[in-house]
């Protein structure tokens, strides 16, 4: 038999053994090949429609040997072959092809040459639904190919690609795949007996009869026989839905059908409010889609089933009565089917909100009722339910029914009920911060204006009404209850006028927290304020003196008579409506004072002041130039005196001030005044100013008499020892003259030197026995004149200086720093004195010599003191004061004065420092034959004698000097660094010198702006204590050591029991460092200051412990 190609279709596999397929998509097949016996081939290939293989013998989609499919046209059975020269024509014929799914028929074609000539073993090839296959003809001519497709129609076109004795040629016909499975699509209502039919045929289009068939629905598979007509059924007991039927024939053929089961109930889903009345509906049919009629049905909703009977339209139903929520009813029919439906029932009652509020702070608990059909309903009884309490309101025209919380703070539930429905709700109620409000007053004794009153309001800043205020002042405390607007008043009593801080307070209640504040009280004895200020004024220039008068709050007082009294004359003016009233200035250049009142002494609304007024004089111009001049040449300095308008003025005395002196000249017809000059060689200053009683006027300018200057100093040196003496020269500005002969004359003795480019002629001098010499310096120029210039200076000669003579001028020192607080201005030694740069130089020198147990005398070397220096801190203890001695005798022996200040390894020591460090080591060497371990570096300033010690003000220890960086360090509550700290500190130590100035502007800072708060431990630490204006003893300990600590001043807390008038408590302070003293400085109360304790006993006090840090 013919050889065949099963082909499949792409979206089937079919049953063919080995499953050796053609698909027609792209992926990899396989296919078995078999071809008659002439030549076959049963060999497995794979084949890729994109034209890809692999093996032997593949088939591709294109070809590129010489069997090509040429372009020929082909229509029905004609052929057409292409003509070729010496080749012959061929016909391909073929016929249209129907056949039924899979039953072997084949589609055959000839090809015969133009003779009808069969030709055999040629390759022909076929492409049917995409897809390329090669057949070869047998002896007949005839190529034949099995159709294996899935049902449909299919174009199949024949080709024969010619070769070289025989032209190409090619046919195209249909072939036809017919079903053997046919049904209809079935729509059916659930459980209603409707079945499915599927007829099976054979290949030849007979009735498939007593076949075993397969069904697959809903993923379930069904075997049935087909009977005699080639049919089986299947029963469809599905659940309403829409499903895919597929029906299998024994031949491999698929094909699937609709099954549509209708549902027997009818429903929706409902959204209804609370109680309105709707109902659930549902509508019920038979088999057949009629109505179910008087038929008892079921429904399930929250658990509860409920039966109910349908009416003559199949429709039963169901009143939802259920409490808002979300659920699902389930209706049953009686057939079994089951439906579900959501049911929604909403609330009636909304907006409803857990409440956090703070006790009677006005808040209301409101909730809103709504209709059957949402909308807000008014006049509406809801009842609340809280913490046992029933209350019950009506809602108004939006439906909002409020309840006001005036409970206790606790945690409560509400709970709302309207029509059956209820809701629960949280309420939290905390204590209520508390503020207390009062503001600087002005009180008069003994009147209607001596009473104080504040206001005490909760977080929402209502007021609290039947509360206790505490209020204190001068050591006194009373009490007042608030009325319904929260305010508290009290009458102020036995104070003189002055200023006093009034501290007012509530101690807290159930449900109030508790607060406190302060304020300034001003006691004055009058009702009105009358202010004025000094007035500077120029003679005869309209200026006017003026003062204010305005009620105790500022309020202007019109029409009101002020008496002025200048210079023993009384003057009434009438103040205008800003409470102002001015009097004309008409007085002679001078200082007078200007004493002012208001209505009569002895009634409550007098007052009086006084200011100065300041007539300046008239200013006129005064002018002079420069003057260069010889000495004793005549000339004569000039100014000239002139008006506003440049005219001179004659007769005004002028006042010439010059090298100290100050001389008196007039001015002549031309506005000139002359003084005669008659001054040595130099460059002096000269001021001239107008000495009249209404005019002023003032100048200076510079006189240069032209020549040279020299200068020199005594020296001092040993006996016996070279030493050396020098003088500068300058011009008359003093600029110094360099490459001058200078000759010098001394003990008979002539020498000459140069001077250098400083001016600076030095020459050497030799030993001298002990005593004092003159010697004399002269300069001849070679211009002459007024140009040279001479000088004599001294030589003094001391003897040598001893260690012995070292130590005893060093406890000298040391016993008179230590008494007097201060340096000496000079220091004897051995009968002569010395400067204290000698001295630090000399003592520089024993401690080194001793420490090298040299103990030879000394020569003394000139030494100035510093120009200026630092006083001196406490730096701690020194060691290695050795290295800092070598250090100043460098410093000495290259500069020729003492250093300003000397760099350590505790700080910077600076000169008054060290000279009381060496004083003491040196004098510990006289006492101890040793020297000692270290030396403390401490501070020589007598500050600290100005406090008396006792108790609080108490003397440092060598360790805590040693120590002192430990007492100017931030801690967490104490913020040294804060920007607005140091700023602060700045700004209070600006222009102070000494730390008791500093000290006491930080402490009277604290005092006068920072009210005293009761409440124990930190609680806002030094920054928020400067921000809130208010702190309890820890709190203002904060502030006050940080500023302290800001300043570079030493500061530490302290923690003690101390008796108040209200009897003993803790209590926390600060101690500042100034000089050896920790000082007591307690801000909690005005009448404190720097160094003294007047609010609590600082005899009786029970000490705790000292902190750098306050622990709690």
């Amino acid at each position: 038999m013919l050889g065949s190609v099963c082909a499949a279709d792409l979206n089937n596999v079919s049953d063919i053994e080995n499953s050796n397929l053609i698909q027609d998509d792209n992926q990899l097949s396989y296919q078995n090949l078999e071809v008659s016996s002439n030549g076959s081939i049963s060999d497995n290939y794979s084949y890729n429609f994109n034209g890809e293989y692999s093996g032997s013998g593949v088939i591709k989609s294109n070809y590129e040997n010489n069997n090509v499919i040429g372009s020929q046209q082909i229509s029905n059975n004609d052929v057409i072959s292409e003509p070729q020269s010496s080749v012959s024509n061929t016909v391909l014929s073929g016929n249209d092809t129907t056949l039924y799914f899979k039953n072997g028929t084949t589609y055959d074609v000839k090809l015969t040459d133009i003779t009808g000539k069969a030709l055999s073993n040629q390759t022909v090839s076929f492409l049917i639904n995409g897809k390329l296959y090669n057949r070869t003809t047998g002896s007949d001519g005839v190529a034949s190919m099995n159709i294996n497709l899935v049902v449909g129609k299919y174009k199949i076109t024949a080709s024969y690609a010619g070769s070289s004795l025989y032209g190409s040629s090619s046919v195209t016909n249909l072939v036809e795949v017919l079903s053997t499975i046919s049904a209809n699509d079935v729509v059916k209502f659930y459980k209603n007996g409707t079945q499915y039919y599927a007829k099976f045929v054979d290949g030849n289009g007979n009735p498939l009869v007593n076949a075993e068939v397969r069904f697959n629905i809903n993923g379930v598979f069904y075997t049935r026989n087909t009977n005699g007509s080639g049919i089986a059924k299947l029963n469809i007991a599905l659940y309403p839905d829409k499903y895919i039927l597929t029906a299998y024939h024994p031949n491999g053929e698929a094909k699937g059908y609709n099954i549509t089961v209708l549902s027997t109930i009818n429903s929706s889903d409902i959204i209804k409010y609370f109680r309105n009345g709707t109902q659930y509906y549902a509508t019920f049919y038979d088999g057949m889609g009629n109505p179910l009629i008087n038929e008892t049905v079921r429904f399930n909703i929250n658990g509860v089933i409920y039966e109910k009977r349908t009416n003559d339209k199949g429709t039963a139903n169901l009143t939802i009565s259920l409490y808002p929520g979300n659920y699902i009813l389930t209706a049953y029919h009686p057939n079994g089917e089951a439906k579900g439906y959501n049911i929604s029932v909403l609330t009636t009652l909304i907006d409803n909100k857990d409440i956090d509020m703070y006790y009677r702070d006005g808040t209301a608990f409101a909730i809103t009722v709504l209709d059957g059909q949402g909308k807000p309903l008014a006049n509406a009884a809801v009842r609340f339910n809280v913490n046992g309490v029933f209350y019950d309101k009506i809602t108004d025209e939006n439906g909002i029914a409020k309840l006001g919380i005036r409970l206790y703070p606790n945690n409560y539930i509400i709970t709302s009920s309207y029509n059956g429905l209820e809701v629960s709700n949280r309420i939290n109620v905390s204590s209520s911060n508390t503020t207390i409000i009062g503001k600087d007053a002005y009180v008069i004794m003994d009147s209607i204006n001596s009473n104080y009153t504040v206001t005490l309001v909760d977080v929402k800043g209502n007021p609290i009404g039947n509360k206790t205020v505490y209020f204190r002042y001068d050591n006194k405390q009373v009490t007042a209850t608030t009325d319904k607007n929260g305010n508290a008043t009290i009458t102020i009593s036995g104070l003189k006028n002055g200023d006093y801080n009034i501290t007012y307070g509530f101690d807290g209640v159930e449900g109030y927290c508790s607060s406190s504040s302060s304020s300034i009280l001003h006691v004055v004895n009058s009702t009105t304020i009358l202010t004025g200020n000094d007035l500077t004024m120029v003679y005869n220039d309209g200026s006017e003196f003026k003062v204010k008068l305005t009620d105790l709050y500022g309020k202007p007082l019109a029409n009101k008579i002020i008496t002025f009294v200048i210079n023993g004359i009384a003057y009434n003016r009438t103040t205008d409506s800003n409470g102002v009233a001015s009097i004309n200035i008409r007085l002679h250049p001078g200082t007078y004072l200007v004493s002012y009142s208001y209505s009569n002494k002895g009634s409550l609304d007098y007052n009086n002041g006084s200011n100065n007024v300041v007539v300046a004089k008239q200013t006129l111009n005064i002018e002079g130039k420069d003057l260069v001049m010889l000495p004793n040449d005549g000339s004569a300095f000039e100014v000239t005196v002139t008006d506003k308008d440049k005219k001179p003025v004659s007769g005004i005395a002028v006042l010439f001030t010059v090298s100290g002196v100050t001389y008196t000249k007039y001015t002549d017809q031309s506005g000139v005044a002359k003084l005669n000059i008659h001054l040595n060689v130099g460059y002096y200053d000269i001021s001239y100013a107008i000495n009249d009683t209404f005019c002023q006027g003032s100048g200076s300018n510079m006189i240069l008499v032209n020549g040279t200057i020299i200068t020199a100093k005594d020296i001092n040196i040993s006996a016996g020892t070279n030493g050396t003496f020098s003088v500068k020269l300058t011009d008359a500005k003093g600029n110094p003259i360099s490459g001058a002969s200078i000759k010098f004359y001394y003990e008979g003795i002539t020498k000459n030197a140069i001077t250098n480019a400083e001016g600076i002629a030095t020459i050497t001098v030799d030993p001298l026995g002990k005593g004092d010499y003159p010697i004399a310096y002269y300069y001849y120029p070679t211009i002459g004149g007024n140009y040279s210039n001479s000088g004599q200076s001294y030589i003094h000669v001391s003897g040598t200086i001893s260690i012995a003579n070292i130590i005893d001028a060093s406890k000298v020192v040391k016993s008179f720093i230590e008494s007097e607080g201060k340096l000496p201005d000079s220091v004897l030694i051995n009968g002569e004195s010395y400067t204290l740069a000698q001295f630090l130089y000399l003592a520089a020198i024993a401690t080194i010599n001793i420490n090298n147990g040299d103990f030879s005398d000394l020569d003394s070397k000139d030494a100035a003191n510093p120009d200026n220096y630092n006083k001196c801190g406490n730096l701690g203890n020194l060691a290695d004061y050795i290295s800092v001695a070598q250090s100043i005798i460098d410093y000495v022996n290259a500069n020729g004065k003492a250093p300003g200040s000397v760099p350590s390894n505790v700080g910077t020591i600076t000169f008054d420092g060290l000279v009381y460090a060496f004083a003491r080591v040196v004098a510990f060497y006289g006492n101890n034959q040793q020297l000692p371990a270290y030396v403390t570096i401490k501070s020589i300033d007598s500050e600290s004698s100005q406090f008396v010690i006792n108790r609080v003000n108490v003397k440092a220890t060598e360790s805590e000097l040693a120590n002192i960086n430990t007492y100017l360090q931030p801690t967490a509550n104490c913020q040294v660094n804060d920007p607005t700290i140091v700023a602060l500190a700045q700004r209070l130590t600006a222009g102070l010198s000494t730390p008791t100035q500093k000290a006491s502007a930080i402490l009277d800072y604290v005092i006068d702006n920072i009210a005293y708060a009761g409440y124990y431990d930190t609680t806002r630490g030094a920054k928020k204590t400067l921000t809130d204006k208010r702190g309890n003893c820890c709190d203002q300990a904060h502030l006050v050591i940080a500023l302290f600590r800001a300043a570079d001043l030493p500061a530490r807390y302290v923690h003690g029991t101390c008796t108040f008038s209200s009897g003993p408590i803790g209590h926390v302070w600060a101690q500042v460092l100034i000089g050896d003293t920790w000082v007591v400085a307690d801000p909690v109360s005005s009448r404190n200051s720097l160094g003294v304790i007047k609010n609590w006993n600082i005899n009786t006090f029970t000490f705790k412990s000292y902190y750098t840090s306050l622990p709690f």
